[in-house]
């Protein structure tokens, strides 16, 4: 069952990209970008509770339509993980980002050959976050003690004139299909992840349906860690409380996930199984530290890496553990 540990942390990627250029937008859209939200740039708003959002399940489902591309352009996206720029990232590096993505997925630049942000055609809202590719992935605990916040950048800013097109196939040469001006960006983690959009309308939904989570999560969380807290005197005191069938389930399957690489889906199923008893099967935290620190989430995965120190402190791979800790609080401060 605790299967994750033979796997490597780093993937070994090989890859191709084919450049293309003259993608510029037009006056068009620039003009109707001004109309819809006013030349001003800055910060525009700041997520709400809205009423009619009831529930997290129900505020996923709204980003599920709106990210699916059937009410609105899916929208590029940003992270620190990304490269800075598109002139000097490597294939390797640029494949790395679309790994297991649904569809093709375009590296957006600048006249400078700056990276703006990476269009997934098919983005997945998951139960614990939005997945665009094995590799990209936005975790709910991202958005926990962050500010949400919405802000318009400038057209020019917002220009695509190089789409890189990531893809294994040799041959595949694609049209610029998509240079729309994305100038609303949707920002947390103090602006290292970012969402960028057409309409203001969008963004602000977008913001709005994250707000929910975020709230939500916050309080599942606290009450989590309580419970956990609760079940580890217990455990300490020799209280092992047995894998349930049910629990055994989401195990096999969430191990299943992972060895297909699906590790956005395993942290979701993970997470489930420990929603059944938090203790009774340590190892789930440390698979979920590993596969935290494979989508390059190392907050959680220090976070899950203590709580699996703390059932089983004496465990063979305790030095490890506590090693990987140390790797990634490194991690974090770059």
């Amino acid at each position: 069952m605790h299967s994750v540990k033979s796997h490597a942390i780093y993937l070994l990627l090989t890859a191709f990209i084919t450049t293309l250029s003259g993608c510029a937008t037009t006056d068009t859209t620039a003009s109707q970008d001004l109309q819809d939200g006013g030349g001003a740039t800055g910060p525009v708003y700041h997520p709400q509770l809205k009423p009619e959002i009831t529930s997290p399940e129900m505020a996923r489902k709204n980003l599920s339509e709106l990210l699916s591309g059937t009410k609105t352009r899916v929208p590029g996206i940003k992270l620190p993980s990304m490269p800075p720029r598109c002139d000097t990232v490597s294939r390797e590096q640029l494949q790395a980002l679309g790994k297991g993505a649904p569809s093709k997925a375009y590296a957006c630049c600048d006249a400078g050959g700056g990276l703006i942000y990476v269009l997934f055609k098919n983005l997945r809202i998951l139960g614990n976050g939005i997945s665009a590719s094995d590799t990209v992935f936005v975790s709910d605990a991202d958005l926990l003690g962050s500010d949400i916040a919405v802000e318009k950048i400038s057209s020019e800013a917002a220009k695509i004139t190089t789409a890189t097109f990531v893809d294994d196939a040799i041959d595949s040469r694609p049209k610029c299909d998509d240079n729309a001006l994305r100038p609303y960006r949707v920002s947390f983690r103090g602006g290292i992840i970012s969402f960028y959009f057409e309409k203001l309308d969008d963004a602000t939904a977008f913001a709005d349906n994250l707000f929910v989570i975020q709230q939500t999560g916050t309080k599942s969380r606290d009450a989590r860690l309580s419970l956990f807290k609760a079940k580890l005197s217990q455990y300490r005191a020799g209280v092992k409380p047995p894998v349930t069938e049910e629990q055994r389930r989401l195990l096999v399957q969430a191990n299943a996930l992972s060895q297909r690489k699906d590790y956005p889906g395993a942290i979701d199923l993970y997470l489930k199984a420990l929603d059944v008893d938090p203790v009774a099967y340590p190892g789930a935290y440390f698979n979920l530290a590993l596969l935290s620190a494979q989508m390059e989430q190392y907050k959680p995965a220090i976070d899950y890496m203590k709580q699996y120190l703390l059932l089983e402190p004496g465990a063979k791979d305790a030095r490890s553990g506590q090693d990987k800790i140390y790797e990634w609080e490194l991690m974090l401060q770059k």
